[in-house]
């Protein structure tokens, strides 16, 4: 699972539903303000990793806005809500002004938030999965991986399991389906390829 992700929008500055002054102030600082406040402003330049400098409100000041020949992107995070980013064009860096963002709360998954927690939730829910279709509760261990699979879509085992009791159904189409859907995530598995090539076998080539 794809578990992190801080900077999910970049977005250019005429596209922004947020207001950016720019004044022509002798200061040359830009002002940067979110709601909440208390957000992290990471500034990068020229392809550089993004650095930190301060937490809003916070007020860039010329000399840390980099070269004004290049554009700028600015950053905004917090955890519990969506990061935003937008791209500073050369003719705004180095200029007085003022950014406000208004950042949404985060759209991950709950467990995404935890990943300690969502670690070891899968783990917890592989082992049971295993030992009901160990005892041939079948109806029961598709219940429990269907319910992670819809919050851990893209954990490769847990449709693979899913697979194995379709297969053990013969329920060849929908074992099928999972193991494809494994072999997306996880395309370098060899025993998913296997299954994969067997069940196709089985249903003359794929047809």
């Amino acid at each position: 699972m794809k578990v992190m992700s801080v900077l999910k929008r970049t977005r250019l500055l005429s596209l922004l539903g947020f207001m950016f002054l720019l004044a022509a102030c002798q200061s040359q600082s830009l002002k940067i303000e979110s709601e909440p406040a208390g957000a992290d402003v990471l500034v990068s330049v020229q392809g550089q990793s993004p650095r930190k400098v301060g937490v809003t409100p916070y007020v860039l000041q010329a000399g840390e806005q980099g070269d004004r020949s290049q554009p700028m992107q600015l950053m905004i995070s917090k955890e519990g809500f969506g990061a935003e980013s937008i791209l500073l064009p050369p003719s705004a860096v180095g200029r007085s002004g003022s950014v406000f963002m208004k950042l949404d709360h985060s759209k991950l998954p709950a467990a995404c938030v935890n990943l300690e927690a969502a670690l070891e939730k899968v783990a917890r829910g592989v082992a049971e999965a295993q030992y009901q279709i160990k005892l041939k509760n079948l109806d029961q261990a598709e219940r429990q991986l269907g319910q992670l699979v819809a919050e851990f879509q893209n954990v490769s085992v847990l449709h693979d399991l899913l697979g194995n009791v379709y297969y053990l159904r013969k329920e060849i189409d929908k074992a099928l389906a999972s193991y494809r859907r494994s072999q997306a995530i996880a395309p370098n598995n060899s025993e998913t390829g296997r299954m994969i090539k067997r069940l196709e076998e089985l249903r003359g080539g794929g047809r």
